[in-house]
């Protein structure tokens, strides 16, 4: 039986829950790209590392973002029914203008092709080991937080097998996945600043979060049902209690 509310019924949490994880994967990718391009405005504040990782990832961010927020929007319209899909609901007519979020000012695989310009430019070699320090202070902030257990690790094993397949692969077959691995390395650099954030007051709800992402527990399909929704749950809504039903008047 399902629940009197959304917020009882599993296969919506689930829903939602998939959503709040990858706001907030996105969400700590831009400001960690506004925190850099504040420093690079600032004489003496950006280190040589910011720098190029400034440039290598301000293509990646747009791409990521405008690219998978069409997906995030499309899914929350239609978690709202008929109330998503009308005008008056606000969705339908975000829904419209963010497509062209992923075409104006480079399409994914302009930005795709930029991330491989810079990769395999004259400072290629010295962009990418700024790349593997800033994954190596990552994991060891989130190594510093016993609750993380061993997923700092497993995460910079996503990081890993990204650069092997960047660096050990014919040209052609760069070229031909990059629209692949532009989103992958996205994905990766934005999950890297909420596992540092979440490391930093050992959130349980925030490094569930982080283990999420890249589908380490296989989407819930081997755990504990009641156990997962309410992970979902405390995803959704926060740690506290359930939310109260607030009394509603009719309008007929």
């Amino acid at each position: 039986m399902f629940g009197k509310l959304l917020s009882d019924n599993p296969l919506h949490l689930r829903t939602l829950s998939a959503l709040a994880v990858q706001l907030r994967v996105l969400t700590h990718f831009t400001f960690f790209i506004v925190t850099l391009l504040g420093k690079s405005e600032i004489p003496g504040s950006a280190s040589q590392d910011d720098i190029l990782l400034l440039r290598l990832l301000t293509p990646v961010l747009k791409a990521t973002t405008a690219k998978l927020g069409v997906q995030f929007l499309s899914e929350s319209m239609e978690a709202l029914g008929g109330q998503g899909y009308v005008e008056e609901g606000g969705i339908a007519a975000l829904y419209r203008d963010i497509q062209v979020n992923a075409i104006w000012e480079g399409t994914t695989n302009v930005l795709a092709h930029d991330m491989l310009r810079v990769l395999r430019g004259r400072t290629g070699a010295q962009t990418l080991g700024s790349l593997d320090r800033y994954v190596a202070r990552c994991v060891a902030e989130g190594e510093s937080c016993g609750k993380m257990g061993g997923f700092p690790g497993r995460l910079g094993g996503v990081y890993g097998k990204w650069r092997g397949r960047l660096v050990g692969s014919g040209e052609g077959v760069v070229e031909a996945h990059a629209r692949e691995l532009v989103l992958w390395l996205g994905r990766t650099v934005g999950t890297m600043e909420m596992m540092v954030d979440a490391a930093s007051d050992g959130d349980e709800i925030e490094i569930e979060c982080c283990k999420r992402v890249f589908d380490g527990k296989n989407l819930g399909w081997e755990d504990d049902a009641r156990e997962t929704a309410e992970w979902d749950r405390r995803i959704v809504f926060g740690g506290g209690e359930r939310p109260v039903a607030m009394p509603v008047q009719a309008r007929l």
